[in-house]
């Protein structure tokens, strides 16, 4: 028989936990699901772009659709990278701000800001470098998400008639791909490890952005591999076990340098945290990191998920939340 599972499939939480000779034990610390992005595509230097892709990804149907609808809270949508804690009173979410609701599904909307992007991208400076536009909630013209939509589409009109009048006088015989046209939307690579999470998200998160037009490339990396070791790729699917944000979080964004070329701001931010001096600071510095991470989007926060392990009633040995499925074996 089969006496110990790691790391149950989400979805057969419910059917597992119904079981009456299996006991269902949460991991101590949940896993934290995002995205980050590659150096290779320039306009994933735009924050506007970015956020649209956030936008067309429906990561409430995701998680009702692959994860089930649970009577516990196994997965939870996130507005920053932080670990949102196992409940409202989890110490460990101190890092994150709950004030700050995660951005809703709406295609539309994210069509709107990708086509802004492309639309101002030869002209846009890299919206990272600029420390003073980090309270604001765009690339630095002080308005919403919803706002810079509706400009955008004050202005389509105009602007298409003005690509119809330029596309005329092109030179017939210089045939062009959609994919190289300043207007056109971006051929993606969406690389993932090979976990079961992983995979069917990136699936889905695909499909999403097919529907938006945009093409995207799935590349599954190899077993154990987390992080590509080539520069192949545009966007990557990446988890984190997160047991100290302090501790940890500084590590992923400036010792492994997860955000890439997009992490200016943040990078900056990570150095102030390490010179506070109280909790209070400590807690301030990390909403001040969570609202750069919700406005500039260099990662796309996903979803955190309470793990567990599933093991037959009668199994001695394993009675308290563990970090690790053998993290206690020795004591």
């Amino acid at each position: 028989r089969v006496d110990l599972v790691d790391r149950i499939h989400p979805a057969d939480y419910d059917r597992l936990d119904a079981a009456p000779n299996v006991r269902l034990l949460p991991y101590r610390l949940p896993t934290v699901h995002g995205l980050v992005f590659g150096d290779r595509a320039p306009i994933l230097r735009n924050a506007t772009f970015r956020r649209g892709l956030l936008y067309g990804i429906n990561r409430t149907g995701f998680l009702q659709q692959e994860l089930g609808s649970s009577k516990k809270q196994i997965a939870r949508i996130l507005s920053g990278f932080a670990p949102i804690g196992r409940s409202d009173n989890d110490p460990l979410g101190y890092a994150y701000d709950r004030d700050i609701r995660p951005r809703a599904y709406d295609p539309s909307l994210a069509l709107v800001l990708m086509r802004l992007a492309l639309r101002t991208q030869p002209q846009a400076k890299n919206d990272e470098t600029n420390i003073d536009a980090a309270t604001k909630t765009t690339d630095g013209d002080g308005k919403s998400d919803s706002e810079a939509a509706g400009d955008a589409a004050n202005e389509t009109t105009n602007a298409d008639a003005n690509k119809e009048e330029g596309d005329g006088e092109k030179d017939k015989g210089e045939g062009s791909s959609d994919s190289s046209s300043p207007n056109s939307l971006p051929e993606l690579t969406l690389a993932f490890p090979e976990s079961y999470v992983a995979t069917a998200a990136c699936e889905f998160i695909a499909s999403n952005w097919r529907r938006l037009g945009i093409s995207v490339k799935l590349r599954a990396l190899e077993p154990g591999q987390t992080i590509p070791n080539d520069s192949n790729w545009d966007v990557l699917y990446l988890e984190a076990t997160i047991e100290e944000p302090l501790v940890d979080l500084p590590e992923l964004v400036l010792g492994q340098q997860i955000l890439g070329r997009h992490g200016g701001l943040i990078w900056y931010a990570m150095r102030q945290l390490q010179d506070a001096k109280s909790l209070e600071e400590v807690r301030n510095e990390f909403a001040k990191i969570h609202r750069l991470t919700f406005d500039h989007t260099p990662w796309l926060p996903l979803w955190q998920i309470m793990e567990h392990a599933a093991m037959q009633k009668d199994f001695v040995g394993l009675n308290q939340p563990p970090i690790t499925l053998y993290g206690d074996v020795q004591q």
